[in-house]
């Protein structure tokens, strides 16, 4: 049974506090993409070990979100599940500011992702629950967590410029200090349970198309990671300020966000297949064109195609994932989508990408992630078609 108040004691409406959730919770993640590596390097780690810690999160995904994601299809509730690794991860993090070596770091970036990495396929969970039965649509809900993106980074690039990149790290426990506590706002929406969290993947993980769609989502992943992990500290050595590499984030997410907006439009207009298509092939030309263009501007207009490699990529692959798997299975449908791209693919990207770094330096990196795209553009093609059936 669906019971949800119209507004709480702010006088605010659910759907207000699940944009609050995105906003922080993506907050964090604009601080970690745009500047970890650069902090990284800052405080002596080589291309190997931001390789090895960049792996973290990805490796951790594999896992950790089909173990919370089953927690919350047995319980039927999302929220509480999502509150608890919010708070988790919190407490893993507050002394990160002062880990200023290789395994302080590591240890405490595993602890923090242990539990982190299921809260996007959560709250994506909890979203797509509360639209199907309030009405509205995923895309301009999400779209607050690429706001909290950019407005985060770029604040925080500036913040770095003044004072030191300390205060990155700094800024990262903040971000998970908001991210937890905005979640006990978060409503709570019922739904159908999973009596049998076993039994239903089996049923899923049978279902041949959509193996093939992870199988797809695994190749765009492992092409994009590594160029988005270690392109900004191509972008420092090349003596860009902290500023620039925000502002290289906030042209993408930027464009992300538009997408966003529109991304139902665009899907009826073009539909799934051929965004899938697009999106893909649009690894090899964003990352591609940063082999040959140097001029700050351009790099910045460049960058503005994460629209399609990011924004275009998860809207497809999480309204997909919706159509085809059962509500009951929701959270854990949503939790193999984030293991295949951004957990597998994900981990082996950023190994390979920082044992690349280390040997052919960012030029590397870059033709790796070309290679790794016609791959998944070759991939894609095959599986896109069936991304139209439900």
């Amino acid at each position: 049974m669906f019971v949800l108040k119209p507004t709480d004691g702010f006088g605010l409406t659910p759907l207000v506090h699940i944009r609050h959730a995105y906003f922080w919770l993506f907050s964090f993640v604009g601080i970690f993409a745009t500047f970890a590596s650069p902090y990284f390097k800052s405080i002596g780690l080589s291309g190997t070990e931001i390789g090895v810690i960049g792996a973290i999160s990805p490796i951790m995904m594999v896992v950790m979100p089909s173990v919370f994601g089953a927690v919350a299809d047995k319980r039927g509730n999302t929220t509480g599940t999502f509150r608890f690794v919010m708070f988790a991860a919190m407490f893993t993090m507050l002394a990160f500011p002062f880990a200023a070596s290789f395994w302080p770091v590591f240890v405490m970036i595993a602890a923090m992702s242990f539990f982190r990495t299921s809260s996007g396929a959560l709250l994506d969970s909890l979203t797509l629950t509360l639209s199907e039965k309030n009405g509205g649509d995923f895309g301009a809900v999400r779209l607050w967590g690429s706001i909290g993106f950019v407005t985060t980074s770029l604040i925080v690039g500036v913040i770095a410029d003044l004072t030191s990149l300390t205060s990155i790290a700094w800024a990262m426990v903040v971000a998970l200090v908001m991210g937890a506590f905005v979640s006990l706002w978060l409503p709570t929406v019922a739904r159908e349970r999973s009596d049998n969290v076993l039994k239903d993947l089996a049923e899923v993980l049978q279902n041949r198309d959509f193996m093939l769609f992870l199988l797809s989502v695994f190749a765009n992943r492992f092409a994009a990671t590594a160029p988005l992990i270690f392109y900004p500290i191509m972008l420092k050595e090349a003596h860009y300020s902290n500023v620039f590499v925000a502002l290289f984030w906030v042209m993408g997410v930027g464009a992300e966000i538009i997408y966003f907006r529109f991304a139902p439009i665009l899907a009826a207009r073009f539909g799934a297949s051929r965004i899938a298509v697009v999106a893909t092939l649009g690894i090899v030309v964003h990352f591609g064109l940063f082999l040959v263009v140097s001029a700050p501007a351009w790099i910045l207009v460049i960058q503005t195609l994460h629209a399609l490699t990011f924004g275009a990529f998860y809207y497809t692959g999480v309204t997909y994932v919706a159509r085809v798997v059962p509500r009951r299975m929701r959270a854990g449908g949503q939790a193999l989508f984030a293991a295949a791209g951004f957990g597998v693919a994900g981990g082996l990207s950023s190994l390979c990408g920082g044992a690349i770094f280390d040997r052919y330096r960012g030029e590397g990196v870059l033709w790796f992630a070309v290679a790794a795209g016609v791959l998944a553009v070759a991939a894609t093609i095959p599986v896109a078609e069936r991304l139209t059936r439900v």
